[in-house]
């Protein structure tokens, strides 16, 4: 009799990086969180609400990269505008330049560009003098 054993390697795949840089131009651009995002992959929708058409972002030698622009990651729902506030993603916002009171927890919506992304409506007990360039650098407590 012949035994005959098989062994049976696997290699983990690897996702590959995303081509876009990380650009301080997008976080510059919109307060509010942005990230360099390739364009071929988006919609004419969500390039149109999220994206700018004038903000490329440069890569780490300083030069334009035309296949990407700085996108927005959120963007208002009417239920955040009822409230005068303002959607924000709490990990690329920049908040030093906010000042919020708060964010909302429940029954306030925003618009995400994509799926994964945890945008969050933020507003001020005064909406009307939010005195923008004040902020604590950090995110608001939740209500």
């Amino acid at each position: 009799t012949t035994t005959t054993t098989t062994t049976t390697t696997t290699t983990p795949t690897t996702t590959t990086p995303p081509t876009c840089p990380p650009s301080t131009c997008c976080s510059a651009t919109y307060l509010e969180g942005g990230a360099c995002t390739e364009t071929s992959g988006l919609s004419k929708k969500v390039k149109k609400k999220f994206c700018s058409k004038a903000k490329m972002c440069t890569n780490s030698l300083g030069v334009f990269d035309t296949k990407c622009t700085c996108c927005r990651n959120c963007k208002e729902h009417k239920t955040c505008n009822k409230k005068k506030g303002k959607c924000v993603d709490p990990a690329s916002a920049n908040w030093a330049h906010w000042n919020f009171d708060f964010c909302y927890k429940k029954n306030v919506k925003c618009l995400e560009r994509n799926g994964g992304m945890n945008c969050v409506c933020c507003g001020w007990i005064d909406p009307t003098n939010p005195q923008l360039g004040q902020g604590a650098n950090v995110q608001p407590p939740t209500v």
